[in-house]
């Protein structure tokens, strides 16, 4: 990449000054200037002009990264491949190791040392010493570009390899590394080394504006003609390209790319659009997920942009929309919010959930209250879960036990919700049975978890209920509405004991607090078992006062009948009494609810009559003073209307007046101070001051404004005529006049413009008493061709007085 010229550096050729002069056409490898090289030679002294090839005509200054700077004498028509080259002969850089930059652009080796408009003071041009990788590739990119396939992630964040890999093809940005999108000096150097031809460039211009938080850039860019050009697979590819690179995208930019996707794009082509790139930005995937199911709804057809070469092929493999779906959930499941689940859940075909996936789907959709899967479906998803990951009892424990998938979070929240789905599992029945036929249960957390969940779901077969440890009862007591549960196990527990042992722990049984809600069979069973115990256990004083504290815990007055009471003379003599305060106590409760439901109802009977009475008086007052309040109100309002009006033109007047003085004298707001000087007369006008509004208008010369429409300026034109007219100021009229070239008049969207001219010139015509003239007006306003096309209208011109 070095040009072959004639001088020090090129092969075999020799200095002009050689045959003549005998110069030895070689460059001095003295480093620095003119002052660094040996004195002139004979020649050249008497010819008093140095030879390029022995003294160099600039000092460049080169610096390193760590700020140590040197000086090269070069020539201003030298390429960066000879001061590359020089380098190396003077400082011992090999030239293929160094990369040259200045003002934070890469210098290539074919660009000139003039090029750079060094001036005294300059900064100097900076070098580093490139990646061994860098190094190596960098020859093989400028020779082939394709080579850039091959090179190494290394080489391709090196935005010298990508600028020439750009330079030769547009293909080439498929291959830049994620950080050159992010590199605004890359992106400002790539995009005016290639102009703005395709859509490639407008991808290069949208990274920059992102770079450089380039609003008006980025507006710039998507409204190209280059955009409107591109193919629908283009604009797919370049939309998740940058929204997914560019990580310092802001959001109005964002919303800009991804109206591009939702502009009647084909399905086939946002498909494309389905791959890892797009699932890292959530925002993204749901418009590409949405815009497709838009397209697949209406069954768009391909759209006329859609032709055309693929340009941009940059992006990984697509995925299927469902392994889409999935991979963005899995990058977004921690952040995203309900109402975005629930758009992208619908894009998901749980039939196609593997096990590893189910759960946490299963868990999200649960968290996120997004229940639109079915009760028999997630049965069905939770029962496959559970036999791929354990299909025996004693192995599913295990993994309960050490949490695997995070199932104990799934338990539990089937548990809070009284999911049956989960709860129904026959799996969990089985583990359940299989701790309960163990030797020691009340250990295992896990058989108390699942008990817990079957009761609240109220699941829990009384047959199991029996099996219940004593030690379990506690927790289970806690779940609502399974009390009766509980009852059942102990009373089970209590039949099933000897007589020695019914004495010995039936104390312990009765701590528990749910008696009162047995039945009335529960009841009946307690009451024997209570019999059994006092027959054996004895009448004595604490045995007695045990019985009757069991019998005021349970609730008999559900009793089916009394018989179990009279037909056990071991209970104490105060168990027909108990059940007598009892009924006493239940006949007073439901007195005292009669009482209170009848001083509520009483309450509001009183609360309603008191309501009607003040709203009657209110509105008998309301009635009497409705006249005088609406015209009190009538008054206040135009009043206030009266003082917001003149306080609006008050102010408006002060910032007209204002803006006037400001804009006094100046150039560049000559047409705003002639609006203001309009506005300000039309102000006068309206209060009468007709003198005023002419005089303050009529001096405004809009006639030179070059910056105001050519409409506009004729009607401003007009409005002095009228002013100086209803001024009787003729003499004013005609010089106002002239400023308005009749000719002009002529166009079609002038013919208004044109009968309220002539209009205004006959008035002067007619003060005048030049009736000619008068009826030339009166013939250009006829000719109009407004006022010919419509009878009624050239009737009225011709016979207006």
């Amino acid at each position: 990449m070095v040009r072959k010229e004639q001088g020090w550096q090129s092969e075999g050729a020799r200095c002009a000054h050689h045959d003549a002069y005998g110069c030895p056409g070689r460059m001095q490898l003295s480093a620095g200037g003119a002052s660094s090289f040996a004195a002139l030679s004979e020649w050249e002294r008497q010819r008093q002009q140095p030879c390029n090839c022995v003294t160099p005509a600039v000092t460049l200054r080169v610096a390193s990264m760590a700020g140590e700077a040197c000086e090269l004498g070069v020539r201003d028509d030298w390429t960066m491949a000879q001061v590359k080259l020089k380098m190396q002969q003077v400082y011992d850089i090999p030239a293929g190791q160094v990369c040259l930059s200045f003002g934070a652009n890469i210098l290539q080796d074919d660009g000139l040392v003039r090029d750079l408009q060094l001036k005294e003071g300059s900064e100097p041009v900076s070098w580093v010493r490139r990646h061994p990788d860098v190094a190596l590739w960098l020859p093989l990119v400028q020779h082939d570009w394709k080579k850039v396939r091959e090179a190494p992630e290394e080489a391709r964040k090196s935005s010298e390899i990508m600028l020439h890999v750009l330079r030769q093809s547009h293909a080439g940005v498929q291959h830049m590394a994620t950080e050159l999108f992010q590199d605004q000096h890359f992106l400002r150097q790539a995009c005016e080394m290639r102009g703005f031809c395709n859509v490639v460039d407008v991808l290069l211009l949208l990274s920059y504006a992102a770079a450089t938080a380039d609003e008006d850039l980025s507006r710039a860019a998507l409204h190209s003609e280059a955009l409107r050009r591109a193919s629908a697979w283009d604009l797919v590819s370049l939309v998740v390209t940058v929204v997914s690179k560019a990580r310092s995208l802001s959001q109005s930019m964002k919303s800009g790319l991804l109206e591009l996707l939702q502009n009647d794009m084909p399905s086939a082509a946002l498909a494309r659009g389905f791959n890892e790139w797009a699932a890292v930005d959530e925002q993204l995937a749901l418009t590409l997920l949405e815009a497709h199911g838009t397209a697949l709804d209406i069954r768009a057809h391909v759209g006329a942009h859609e032709g055309g070469n693929m340009q941009l092929s940059n992006m990984p493999p697509k995925l299927e929309r469902h392994a889409f779906a999935w991979n963005v959930f899995v990058n977004h499941r921690d952040q995203m919010s309900s109402f975005l689940f629930g758009r992208l859940f619908a894009y998901m075909e749980v039939e196609k959930l593997t096990p590893s996936e189910a759960v946490p789907i299963f868990m999200a959709c649960m968290g996120h209250g997004h229940l639109d899967i079915s009760g028999d479906r997630r049965a069905q998803i939770f029962e496959r879960v559970l036999s791929d990951w354990a299909a025996e009892a004693p192995a599913l424990l295990e993994c309960i036990e050490k949490d695997r998938r995070e199932i104990q979070q799934l338990l539990a929240w089937a548990r809070a919700n009284r999911c049956l789905a989960i709860a129904s599992s026959r799996q969990l029945q089985h583990a359940l049975n299989f701790v309960l036929d163990q030797d020691h249960p009340p250990n295992s957390p896990v058989g108390r978890q699942l008990m817990c969940l079957f009761a609240e779901c109220d699941l829990l077969p009384v047959a199991t209920a029996e099996q219940i440890p004593l030690e379990w009862l506690g927790d289970l007591a806690a779940v609502p509405d399974s009390r009766h549960v509980v009852v059942q196990a102990l009373l089970a527990r209590l039949e099933s004991c000897t007589d020695e042992r019914l004495v010995e722990h039936m104390r312990s049984f009765w701590h528990f607090n749910v008696w009162s809600e047995a039945d009335g069979g529960s009841c009946e069973r307690a009451i024997r078992l209570l019999a059994r115990w006092c027959c054996e256990a004895g009448q004595g004083p604490s045995e007695t006062a045990f019985a009757c504290q069991v019998l005021r815990q349970l609730p008999l007055t559900r009793l089916p009948n009394l018989d179990v009471l009279y037909d056990s003379p071991a209970l104490p003599s105060q168990a027909m009494g108990v059940r007598a305060v009892q009924l006493a106590q239940s006949a007073h409760r439901a007195a005292g609810e009669a009482r209170q439901v009848a001083q509520e109802a009483l309450q509001t009977a009183l609360w309603k009559a008191q309501a009607a009475l003040h709203k009657a008086q209110l509105s008998q007052r309301a009635a009497d003073g409705t006249r005088e309040m609406a015209l009190e109100a009538v008054e206040t309002a135009q009043r206030g209307q009266q003082l917001a009006m003149h306080a609006f033109e008050e102010q408006r007047l002060d910032l007209i007046n204002t803006l006037n003085e400001v804009t006094e004298g100046k150039i560049f707001v000559e047409v705003e101070k002639a609006r203001l000087t309009s506005m300000l007369a039309n102000m006068k006008e309206e209060e009468g001051k007709v003198d005023e509004a002419a005089s303050l208008i009529q001096e405004v010369q809009v006639e030179s404004f070059g910056a105001m429409e050519r409409r506009e300026k004729t009607e401003y034109i007009l409005n002095q005529m009228r002013l100086v007219l209803a001024k009787k100021d003729f003499v004013r009229t005609q010089i106002i006049s002239r400023k308005i070239n009749p000719k002009l008049l002529d166009a079609d969207d002038f013919q208004d413009i044109k009968i309220r001219y002539y209009e205004y010139m006959i008035r002067y015509w007619l003060h005048e008493k030049k009736f000619l003239d008068v009826a030339k007006c009166t013939l250009a306003i006829f000719n109009t061709p407004s006022v010919k096309s419509d009878e009624s209208k050239w009737i009225d011109a011709l016979t207006a007085s």
